[in-house]
């Protein structure tokens, strides 16, 4: 009995009950599998192109004995009373046919570096196909000898930035203050400091990786759980147009009146900010592997971009603001009870 069965484009996963595996493909090309089955047996291509009903009768004749029916290898074959062709292929390795299936989704993670068995491989590509959720992935780590079991020794490096930033301040109908949000303002910023260890360097923003925008990342490059990329062609996400797949600071103002707000400042201000990065012990600061990471500020009857995080060798880090160095620029009440 089928615990779980998912039909993804030409293939048919199946997880039985007791966690077993199986992999079954119905050819929309009957043509393409029948000569697969000729070809997998040694037998000689015919002179001229045959038929897909050709095809099945020279197929059953050769290897069937000329039945209606009949199972070659993998292959079942059968021919209908209209002469209608079936094939149906059972795959023998089911790891290989999983590995098939996953392309055909583009479904990225390896099983063997994941330490998956052919039941968890099925279960998390069935899981996938089905809802979209990617499960927990371990990143692949490696030493300076390439020992993929040994974890790199780490230190930390500090990005200090210094430009513009963005407040929001948020009270209540008391006039007390509930909430403090802060951000890097868009393209604002005057200088970069890279402080690993006694040595400081100063950086232009030209000098870093380009800036990456929350669009549409695929849940099989980034993970919004652990905020880290999986794969590097999160690089290809540069320049696009933000959307809200990540929240800054969770602050979504959009209907104030809603959460007991009585009043919301919107605050320009000059600040101080740093980030805190670990790379390996080994390696050295690469400015090109430095991305600011951009988002959408919603607050009512507006939207800005500011700077929400950065990302270093995809990982991502948070923006420490340094609260007591903030000079205001100007104030704006932006919304009032």
């Amino acid at each position: 009995m089928a615990k779980k069965s998912e039909i993804i484009g030409e293939y048919i996963v199946t997880i039985h009950d007791n966690g077993s595996v199986e992999v079954s493909r119905i050819y929309k090309s009957t043509i393409k599998a029948l000569k697969e089955i000729w070809t997998n047996a040694g037998l000689p291509m015919p002179e001229k192109e045959w038929n897909t009903q050709e095809w099945g009768r020279q197929v059953l004749k050769a290897l069937c004995g000329g039945e209606m029916e009949g199972t070659v290898g993998e292959y079942t074959i059968e021919r209908e009373e209209n002469n209608r062709i079936n094939v149906i292929r059972k795959y023998a390795n089911t790891k290989e046919a999983l590995r098939e299936v996953a392309k055909e989704i583009s479904f990225l993670p390896d099983p063997k570096e994941q330490g998956w068995n052919t039941q968890r491989y099925g279960a998390v590509i069935v899981e996938f196909a089905h809802s979209g959720k990617m499960p927990p992935l371990k990143v692949k780590r490696a030493d300076a000898n390439g020992n993929p079991d040994s974890a790199p020794k780490m230190r930390e490096v500090t990005v200090y930035l210094y430009g513009e930033g963005t407040r929001l301040d948020v009270f209540d109908s008391e006039e007390d203050l509930m909430d403090c949000y802060n951000a890097m303002r868009d393209s604002e910023i005057y200088s970069i400091t890279v402080a690993d260890g006694d040595e400081e360097t100063e950086y232009s923003s030209d000098d870093l990786g380009h800036t990456i925008y929350s669009y549409e990342w695929p849940e099989d490059i980034y993970d919004e759980d652990r905020k880290e990329f999986l794969d590097p062609a999160y690089r290809e996400y540069a320049d696009k147009t933000p959307s809200d797949v990540f929240h800054f600071a969770e602050c979504d103002l959009l209907e104030p009146e809603d959460q007991e707000i009585g009043r919301i400042e919107l605050i320009q201000t000059k600040i101080h900010a740093s980030v805190s990065i670990k790379i390996a012990e080994n390696e050295k600061f690469d400015p090109k592997k430095f991305h600011f990471l951009y988002d959408e500020f919603v607050v009512p009857d507006a939207e800005l971009e500011v700077n929400t995080a950065a990302v270093y060798d995809g990982k991502q880090y948070d923006i420490d603001l340094d609260c007591d160095s903030e000079r205001e620029i100007s104030t704006e009440t932006i919304w009032e009870e």
